[in-house]
């Protein structure tokens, strides 16, 4: 299952991307949207699971949105194994404001190099959405693409 999101996303960009506009990429993206969410959650690492897709026409604008739960345990044993703080330390920091910044960067640049066939495209805009499995820790929205119409 770790391999099948990277693939789907790649027809997805390769359907999409023939598109001359974002109406059109997201005409041609909602089956495909659709498809996937007949498949989810998929699992994709052992932090990550997308749990959600959609796509929203809205006159000369695109917005796609995908929601992923990130899996608190996991990703919190590897900030420990990363950076040597406890566990305690390491939710603690999760919860600082200063922290929102750092993690949406981290999350950006994970997702924007996935998403460059897009980055002409006037009027779409890609977002990602992640919340993690366990009350009191932060939810990011990560804005990948915002071109204007």
């Amino acid at each position: 299952m770790k391999y099948f999101f990277p693939i789907v996303l790649l027809l997805l960009t390769t359907q999409s991307v023939l598109a001359q506009s974002s109406l059109e990429v997201c005409n041609e993206l909602s089956p495909a949207i659709e498809d996937i969410n007949q498949l989810l959650p998929v699992e994709v690492d052992n932090i990550t699971s997308l749990v959600g897709a959609s796509s929203e026409r809205l006159s000369n604008f695109c917005l796609v949105t995908y929601t992923y739960i990130i899996n608190a345990q996991n990703f919190l044993n590897n900030m420990e194994k990363d950076n040597g703080l406890t566990l305690e330390e390491n939710i603690s920091w999760l919860k600082q404001n200063e922290s929102e910044k750092i993690m949406l960067n981290n999350l950006k640049e994970k997702n924007v190099s996935q998403f460059k066939a897009f980055t002409n495209v006037r009027g779409l805009a890609i977002h990602t959405v992640f919340k993690f499995d366990e009350i009191g820790l932060p939810s990011y929205k990560v804005i990948v693409i915002e071109n204007e119409s």
